[in-house]
Protein backbone atom coordinates (compact mmCIF):
# COMPACT_ATOMS: atom_id res chain seq x y z
CA UNK A 1 0.00 0.00 0.00
CA UNK A 2 2.79 2.39 0.93
CA UNK A 3 4.65 1.60 -2.30
CA UNK A 4 1.51 2.29 -4.34
CA UNK A 5 1.00 5.54 -2.43
CA UNK A 6 4.56 6.72 -3.12
CA UNK A 7 4.48 5.67 -6.79
CA UNK A 8 1.20 7.51 -7.28
CA UNK A 9 2.57 10.59 -5.55
CA UNK A 10 5.64 10.52 -7.79
CA UNK A 11 3.45 10.24 -10.89
CA UNK A 12 1.42 13.21 -9.65
CA UNK A 13 4.61 15.26 -9.20
CA UNK A 14 5.92 14.29 -12.64
CA UNK A 15 2.63 15.29 -14.29
CA UNK A 16 2.66 18.60 -12.41
CA UNK A 17 6.19 19.32 -13.66
CA UNK A 18 5.06 18.49 -17.21
CA UNK A 19 2.18 20.96 -16.93
CA UNK A 20 -0.43 18.19 -17.12
CA UNK A 21 -2.38 19.49 -14.16
CA UNK A 22 -5.62 17.60 -14.82
CA UNK A 23 -3.67 14.34 -14.90
CA UNK A 24 -1.88 15.30 -11.69
CA UNK A 25 -5.26 15.91 -10.04
CA UNK A 26 -6.45 12.45 -11.10
CA UNK A 27 -3.41 10.88 -9.46
CA UNK A 28 -3.92 12.97 -6.33
CA UNK A 29 -7.46 11.65 -5.90
CA UNK A 30 -6.10 8.08 -5.78
CA UNK A 31 -4.08 8.82 -2.65
CA UNK A 32 -7.13 8.85 -0.38
CA UNK A 33 -7.95 5.28 -1.44
CA UNK A 34 -4.57 4.03 -0.26
CA UNK A 35 -5.05 5.77 3.08
CA UNK A 36 -8.43 4.04 3.45
CA UNK A 37 -6.85 0.65 2.71
CA UNK A 38 -4.24 1.26 5.40
CA UNK A 39 -6.91 2.41 7.86
CA UNK A 40 -8.77 -0.87 7.30
CA UNK A 41 -5.67 -2.79 8.37
CA UNK A 42 -4.85 -0.58 11.35
CA UNK A 43 -6.16 2.89 12.20
CA UNK A 44 -3.34 5.41 11.96
CA UNK A 45 -1.04 3.12 9.97
CA UNK A 46 -0.75 5.98 7.46
CA UNK A 47 -1.23 8.86 9.90
CA UNK A 48 -3.28 11.89 8.81
CA UNK A 49 -1.68 15.26 8.20
CA UNK A 50 -0.89 16.99 11.51
CA UNK A 51 -2.58 20.33 12.04
CA UNK A 52 0.60 22.35 11.49
CA UNK A 53 0.95 20.83 8.00
CA UNK A 54 -2.63 21.80 7.19
CA UNK A 55 -2.12 25.30 8.65
CA UNK A 56 0.97 25.79 6.45
CA UNK A 57 -0.97 24.82 3.33
CA UNK A 58 0.96 21.63 2.71
CA UNK A 59 -1.75 19.00 3.09
CA UNK A 60 -3.56 17.00 0.42
CA UNK A 61 -6.43 19.49 0.45
CA UNK A 62 -4.05 22.36 -0.28
CA UNK A 63 -2.38 20.38 -3.07
CA UNK A 64 -5.81 19.76 -4.61
CA UNK A 65 -6.58 23.48 -4.50
CA UNK A 66 -3.16 24.32 -5.99
CA UNK A 67 -3.51 21.86 -8.89
CA UNK A 68 -7.11 22.90 -9.53
CA UNK A 69 -6.05 26.55 -9.74
CA UNK A 70 -3.49 25.64 -12.41
CA UNK A 71 -5.66 23.18 -14.32
CA UNK A 72 -8.54 25.65 -14.57
CA UNK A 73 -6.26 28.31 -16.08
CA UNK A 74 -4.00 26.19 -18.29
CA UNK A 75 -6.70 25.33 -20.81
CA UNK A 76 -9.39 24.40 -18.29
CA UNK A 77 -12.75 25.91 -17.47
CA UNK A 78 -11.42 29.36 -16.60
CA UNK A 79 -8.67 30.03 -19.08
CA UNK A 80 -7.04 29.64 -22.45
CA UNK A 81 -3.44 28.40 -22.46
CA UNK A 82 -1.35 30.74 -24.62
CA UNK A 83 2.13 29.37 -24.05
CA UNK A 84 4.37 27.39 -21.73
CA UNK A 85 8.00 27.99 -20.88
CA UNK A 86 10.62 25.38 -21.78
CA UNK A 87 11.80 23.03 -19.04
CA UNK A 88 15.34 24.44 -19.20
CA UNK A 89 16.15 28.15 -18.87
CA UNK A 90 19.26 30.28 -19.00
CA UNK A 91 20.65 31.06 -15.55
CA UNK A 92 23.36 33.11 -13.87
CA UNK A 93 24.24 33.93 -10.30
CA UNK A 94 24.97 37.58 -9.63
CA UNK A 95 26.89 37.79 -6.32
CA UNK A 96 28.29 41.25 -7.14
CA UNK A 97 24.93 42.68 -8.32
CA UNK A 98 26.21 43.68 -11.75
CA UNK A 99 23.37 42.25 -13.87
CA UNK A 100 21.02 45.16 -13.26
CA UNK A 101 23.70 47.70 -14.13
CA UNK A 102 24.80 45.78 -17.23
CA UNK A 103 21.08 45.42 -18.10
CA UNK A 104 20.88 41.67 -18.58
CA UNK A 105 17.12 42.09 -19.00
CA UNK A 106 17.67 43.70 -22.42
CA UNK A 107 17.59 41.21 -25.26
CA UNK A 108 20.49 42.81 -27.11
CA UNK A 109 22.63 42.62 -23.96
CA UNK A 110 21.42 39.19 -22.86
CA UNK A 111 22.41 37.71 -26.19
CA UNK A 112 26.04 38.60 -25.42
CA UNK A 113 26.02 37.13 -21.89
CA UNK A 114 27.39 33.63 -21.30
CA UNK A 115 24.49 31.91 -19.52
CA UNK A 116 24.34 28.48 -17.90
CA UNK A 117 21.49 26.00 -18.43
CA UNK A 118 19.23 25.20 -15.47
CA UNK A 119 16.00 23.22 -15.19
CA UNK A 120 13.03 25.25 -13.98
CA UNK A 121 11.64 22.26 -12.07
CA UNK A 122 14.53 22.06 -9.59
CA UNK A 123 15.69 24.96 -7.42
CA UNK A 124 19.22 26.18 -7.88
CA UNK A 125 20.46 24.81 -4.55
CA UNK A 126 19.54 21.29 -5.62
CA UNK A 127 21.12 21.96 -9.02
CA UNK A 128 24.63 22.41 -7.65
CA UNK A 129 24.66 26.09 -6.69
CA UNK A 130 25.84 25.57 -3.12
CA UNK A 131 28.60 26.73 -0.81
CA UNK A 132 31.31 24.48 0.64
CA UNK A 133 28.97 23.37 3.44
CA UNK A 134 26.18 22.40 1.06
CA UNK A 135 23.95 25.40 1.70
CA UNK A 136 22.15 26.88 -1.30
CA UNK A 137 23.68 29.98 -2.87
CA UNK A 138 21.90 32.89 -1.17
CA UNK A 139 22.56 35.82 -3.48
CA UNK A 140 20.95 37.27 -6.58
CA UNK A 141 20.04 34.91 -9.40
CA UNK A 142 18.82 35.59 -12.94
CA UNK A 143 16.69 33.37 -15.18
CA UNK A 144 15.90 33.95 -18.84
CA UNK A 145 13.89 31.97 -21.38
CA UNK A 146 11.98 32.41 -24.62
CA UNK A 147 8.37 31.35 -25.03
CA UNK A 148 6.05 31.32 -28.02
CA UNK A 149 2.78 32.99 -26.98
CA UNK A 150 -0.49 32.92 -28.90
CA UNK A 151 -2.80 35.90 -29.21
CA UNK A 152 -5.62 35.71 -26.63
CA UNK A 153 -9.10 35.06 -27.96
CA UNK A 154 -10.78 37.26 -25.37
CA UNK A 155 -9.12 38.21 -22.07
CA UNK A 156 -5.84 39.87 -21.14
CA UNK A 157 -2.72 37.71 -21.15
CA UNK A 158 -1.33 36.82 -17.72
CA UNK A 159 1.91 35.21 -16.62
CA UNK A 160 1.47 32.41 -14.07
CA UNK A 161 4.45 31.21 -12.05
CA UNK A 162 3.12 28.25 -10.03
CA UNK A 163 6.01 28.09 -7.59
CA UNK A 164 9.14 30.15 -7.01
CA UNK A 165 11.16 30.68 -3.83
CA UNK A 166 12.32 34.28 -3.55
CA UNK A 167 12.21 37.15 -1.11
CA UNK A 168 12.36 39.75 -3.88
CA UNK A 169 11.40 39.41 -7.56
CA UNK A 170 11.77 41.48 -10.69
CA UNK A 171 10.25 40.36 -14.02
CA UNK A 172 10.74 41.71 -17.54
CA UNK A 173 8.86 40.71 -20.71
CA UNK A 174 10.66 41.61 -23.92
CA UNK A 175 12.80 44.02 -21.89
CA UNK A 176 9.83 45.78 -20.25
CA UNK A 177 9.54 45.55 -16.45
CA UNK A 178 6.18 44.07 -15.47
CA UNK A 179 6.80 43.13 -11.84
CA UNK A 180 8.98 44.35 -8.98
CA UNK A 181 8.89 44.15 -5.17
CA UNK A 182 6.98 47.45 -5.08
CA UNK A 183 4.01 46.33 -7.21
CA UNK A 184 3.35 42.83 -5.87
CA UNK A 185 0.32 44.20 -4.03
CA UNK A 186 -2.61 42.90 -6.07
CA UNK A 187 -5.65 41.28 -4.46
CA UNK A 188 -5.69 37.48 -5.06
CA UNK A 189 -9.49 37.60 -5.21
CA UNK A 190 -9.35 40.10 -8.06
CA UNK A 191 -6.26 38.79 -9.82
CA UNK A 192 -3.47 40.75 -11.48
CA UNK A 193 -4.20 44.05 -13.18
CA UNK A 194 -1.83 46.35 -15.09
CA UNK A 195 0.71 47.67 -12.59
CA UNK A 196 -0.26 45.27 -9.80
CA UNK A 197 1.00 41.70 -9.62
CA UNK A 198 -0.39 39.10 -7.23
CA UNK A 199 1.99 37.11 -5.03
CA UNK A 200 0.56 34.39 -2.77
CA UNK A 201 3.09 33.34 -0.15
CA UNK A 202 2.97 30.04 1.72
CA UNK A 203 6.09 29.84 3.90
CA UNK A 204 8.29 31.21 1.16
CA UNK A 205 6.59 29.25 -1.64
CA UNK A 206 5.36 32.00 -3.96
CA UNK A 207 2.65 31.71 -6.61
CA UNK A 208 3.08 34.76 -8.84
CA UNK A 209 0.51 36.18 -11.28
CA UNK A 210 1.32 39.15 -13.53
CA UNK A 211 -0.70 40.98 -16.19
CA UNK A 212 1.70 41.11 -19.17
CA UNK A 213 -0.81 41.81 -21.94
CA UNK A 214 0.51 45.22 -22.97
CA UNK A 215 4.09 44.03 -23.47
CA UNK A 216 3.52 40.79 -25.36
CA UNK A 217 4.20 40.11 -29.03
CA UNK A 218 1.14 37.97 -29.91
CA UNK A 219 1.68 34.89 -32.06
CA UNK A 220 5.44 35.30 -31.68
CA UNK A 221 8.36 34.31 -29.48
CA UNK A 222 8.71 36.47 -26.36
CA UNK A 223 11.57 36.70 -23.86
CA UNK A 224 11.06 36.52 -20.09
CA UNK A 225 13.73 37.57 -17.60
CA UNK A 226 13.61 37.14 -13.83
CA UNK A 227 15.90 38.60 -11.17
CA UNK A 228 15.44 37.26 -7.65
CA UNK A 229 17.03 36.91 -4.26
CA UNK A 230 16.52 35.17 -0.96
CA UNK A 231 13.61 33.20 0.43
CA UNK A 232 11.01 34.63 2.77
CA UNK A 233 11.47 32.13 5.59
CA UNK A 234 15.12 31.23 4.89
CA UNK A 235 14.37 27.70 3.80
CA UNK A 236 17.01 26.02 1.68
CA UNK A 237 15.01 26.47 -1.53
CA UNK A 238 15.99 29.17 -4.01
CA UNK A 239 14.51 30.04 -7.38
CA UNK A 240 12.09 28.17 -9.61
CA UNK A 241 10.60 24.75 -8.88
CA UNK A 242 7.89 24.87 -11.55
CA UNK A 243 7.43 25.87 -15.19
CA UNK A 244 5.66 29.20 -15.84
CA UNK A 245 2.93 29.56 -18.43
CA UNK A 246 0.89 32.34 -20.04
CA UNK A 247 -2.89 32.20 -20.12
CA UNK A 248 -5.90 34.46 -20.63
CA UNK A 249 -9.33 34.31 -18.98
CA UNK A 250 -12.10 32.96 -21.19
Amino acid sequence: ILLNYMQTYNRMSALECAGQYAGALAELEKLAGFVEQAQAIQPGLLPPNPQWVINDGNGVGSMRQYLTTLADRAGGKLGELLGRAPETAQFLTDPNNIGYYEQWQRDDVADTVKWNALKLTKDWGLSGYQDAQGYAYDGLGWYRFAMAVKKPTAGRAQLMVPCVYAEKLWVWVNGHMVCSPTNMTGDPKVGPVPGKAVAINKRGRIMLMVDIHDHLKPNAVNTFTFRMSGSLDRVQHRGFTSIPFVWAPK
